[in-house]
């Protein structure tokens, strides 16, 4: 193949290249000697216009705020003899506005000089906007994180003040707990880190409690009910617990999350109400049931009934037949 022929081809393969490619002086103009035919596609001007500064030099289509920077470094390029590469703004000859990537290296005499700078410059403007749309929205999703996550930190500290929160894995080992429940139950966090939650169930709640417990939460739904339990030192209180399944992406278990308050005082109200209300023995609503049903406007059932001569079944089987007789006639009296 001709040398002619060579350099046709090097020729037509350069002028396909999107951009420009260049050799200037290192000067404060960069005095272009010589440029592709990509410059007119990125500068708007013709080759003839920029070479040799004919019609303006290539420094002053730089932005202004840009060309301090280029010459900074493209000269700590040159010292240390190493290529350099960065990004500007130019303005084009219709005046908009361009930003661009060059890269280029120091061509040097025997002396180690530097004699002249070659290079590419490419136009990455669209590449430059979309750069800066995702940073911009990649900033806003960032603030409404922060902004989340202070409102989520902000709704921790709210329930933590008020209510007994833990975490389980999927064994119910506990992995969270925190102050309230501490302070309710008189455990510190490593007393209880690592193990169930019968650490503080008292014994005398039914089994059939925590079987459906089991069953609702390992069906993914939420478990709602009140759970006796006890202190430390065994003193009791009540719980009404919500637990909630927490999954993962695919739709898996991965831990419960549940939220517990105390309402001690209000079983404990409850009792004493129905205390005061029942009748010891047969466990029916007695008269103060009566009066507070009638001060409340309730709609009343009353029935009245004579057991003829139980004073005589007192009187000859003795007290705890009458006794029982009473208690099992509650008893049917109670599934009516």
């Amino acid at each position: 193949m001709s040398d002619d022929l060579k350099n046709s081809n090097v020729e037509e393969l350069l002028n396909r290249l999107p951009g420009m490619l260049y050799r200037c002086k290192y000067d404060s103009d960069w005095t272009m000697q010589f440029v592709s035919e990509g410059c007119k596609e990125l500068t708007g001007y013709e080759i003839e216009e920029l070479l040799y500064n004919k019609s303006m030099s290539y420094a002053s289509i730089i932005h202004e705020n840009d060309l301090n920077l280029t010459y900074i470094e493209v000269t700590k390029a040159l010292e240390s003899n190493t290529p350099f590469s960065y990004e500007y703004r130019i303005y084009t000859k219709d005046g908009s506005l361009k930003w661009v990537w060059e890269q280029g290296i120091g061509l040097y005499n025997d002396s180690g000089e530097v004699v002249d700078i070659e290079g590419y410059i490419t136009d990455i403007t669209y590449q430059k906007k979309q750069s800066d749309e995702l940073q911009t929205e990649l900033t806003k999703k960032d603030k409404e994180l922060l902004v989340n996550s202070t409102l989520l930190d902000e709704y921790k500290k709210a329930v933590d003040e008020g209510a007994i929160v833990t975490k389980t894995d999927i064994n119910g080992i506990i992995t969270y707990v925190n102050d309230e429940f501490c302070r309710m139950s008189g455990f510190a966090r490593e007393d209880v880190i690592g193990k169930s939650h019968s650490i503080v169930r008292h014994p005398q709640n039914p089994n059939s409690v925590f079987s459906n417990l089991w069953k609702t939460i390992l069906d993914k739904k939420i478990w709602k009910g009140v759970i006796k339990n006890r202190t430390k030192d065994k003193k009791t209180y009540y719980v009404k617990s919500t637990i909630v399944p927490i999954l993962d992406y695919d739709g898996e278990i991965k831990e419960f999350f549940a939220i517990r308050h105390d309402v001690t005082d209000l079983i404990l109200q409850e009792k004493k109400i129905k205390f005061q209300t029942t009748d010891d023995m047969t466990q029916l609503p007695n008269r103060q049931k009566l009066i507070e049903d009638l001060q409340e406007n309730k709609e009343l059932k009353l029935a009245i009934i004579n057991i003829e001569k139980f004073k005589e079944i007192n009187d000859y089987y003795g007290f705890d037949t009458g006794d029982r007789l009473l208690v099992e006639l509650s008893t049917m009296l109670s599934k009516i």
